[in-house]
Parts: structure tokens; sequence; C-alpha cells
């Protein structure tokens, strides 16, 4: 009994997110501007496990590789409103360049954004 328990609870929980070291760190909308300033600069912070920009916050689960980088499922959320499912997308952009997108929020554009590599809050 307790190992089928064990075995439905390994199987519902969802899968770790694994964010390619690339990508985690500080990113800016504006290059030399690594603090936000709505309505001017947005900044990105990746983690291994998740993501934040402006209002938003998202929990990274499974991920797959597309062309560039890689896919996530993803719970976000923006402001106080509640948490829904949906999908990240973060690709690299040349030297020093990602191209980020939310996709399948009802609240949000999947209309890609592009950021530069804070110099401060870099991935070590």
């Amino acid at each position: 009994m307790v190992a089928s328990t064990l075995g439905a609870v390994l199987v519902a929980a969802p899968a770790a997110a694994e964010v390619p070291r690339e990508f985690l760190g500080k990113w800016t909308s504006r290059p030399g501007h690594c603090e936000q300033r709505n309505g001017e600069v947005d900044v990105l912070e990746v983690t291994p496990s998740g993501l934040a920009v402006y209002e938003v916050g998202c929990d990274l689960g499974r991920s797959e590789p597309i062309s560039g980088g890689v896919r996530f499922v993803a719970q976000c959320y923006k402001g106080g409103g509640p948490v829904s499912a949906g999908a990240v997308t973060l690709r690299r952009l040349g030297q020093g360049g990602i191209e980020f997108a939310l996709l399948d929020f009802s609240w949000a554009s999947d209309e890609a954004q592009r950021f530069s590599r804070c110099r401060t809050g870099r991935a070590r």
C-alpha cells in the first residue's frame, strides 16, 4: 500500500526545471541599465528553477530543446493574480543576448522580448 501511494505521488510531481547555465542570471531590456524602471527598463532574472520579470513570476517544469534554446512547461502569475499554466521559451541571440516569451497565458502576449546580459548578477 505504501509503495503504491508513493508511486502515485512521484507520477503526479512535476519534473524539475533544467535551465541551461547560459540563461541564468540577470538580463535587461535596455543595455547599461540593470534596475527595474517601469515603462523604461524591464529586468529578467532567471534562476535554476524559475524566473521573474516585472510583475510576473514563473516556476519552470519539464523542458524540451527548441531551435536556439529551450521551452519549459511553466506555472506563472502576474501581479497578485492566480497561478496559471502555460509555457516559457528562452532562446540565444548571439553574444550576450536572449529572447524570452510567455506562451498560452491569457494575461500575456505570446510576442518574444529581447534582453541583454546585465554586467552585474551574472551566473557563476
